[in-house]
């Protein structure tokens, strides 16, 4: 995977990534869409990189699910949500679910509107019948969310990390 080594190159992937994942909160979603990896696949074709293509434990795919995006596409970066930068990925396991990795995307500050930031996005994926939903919650309000599995915080053990794009690390 060739990497980005221009820095005002990595300035507009990270844009252009962060643009579009946030956009897909104001809507209209687009149809491929349908769970969190699906959003960051979607921002990343969009943010126009050096290739369509993901890593896979099968090669180069079009297609990669939220483990081969951490595993074969991303580097670790810390455990420690405050070093993360725009467009990096924040990983979580939950190994009592159907799908036990989620992905959120790291977006800073909002790139459609004046307001406080930091924020991230994601998709919830489909809960019970129905398709799920974007969602952008304030970075602050996520470190105290009531359900603590969702907690970016290196004390939970179902967050697995920050991670960045290989093509900018």
């Amino acid at each position: 995977m060739d990497k980005l080594t221009d820095p005002a190159d990595q300035a507009r992937f990270r844009r252009r990534f962060c643009e579009a994942a946030e956009g897909q909160y104001f809507g209209p979603l687009d149809a491929s869409v349908r769970d969190c990896a699906g959003l960051v696949r979607y921002a990343w074709r969009a943010a126009g990189p050096p290739s369509v293509l993901f890593q896979t434990g099968q090669g180069e795919r079009y297609f990669a699910d939220v483990q081969n995006l951490k595993e074969y596409n991303c580097v670790a970066v810390s455990r420690d949500w405050q070093d993360a930068r725009p467009a990096d990925l924040f990983f979580f396991l939950q190994l009592f679910q159907q799908q036990p990795f989620h992905v959120m995307i790291f977006l800073g500050p909002s790139r459609y509107e004046r307001a406080a930031g930091p924020f991230v996005v994601y998709h919830t994926g489909p809960i019970g019948r129905e398709s799920g939903e974007v969602r952008r919650p304030l970075l602050a309000s996520l470190r105290v969310y009531p359900d603590p599995r969702w907690r970016p915080l290196p004390g939970n053990p179902a967050f697995l990390g920050v991670y960045r794009w290989r093509i900018l690390a």
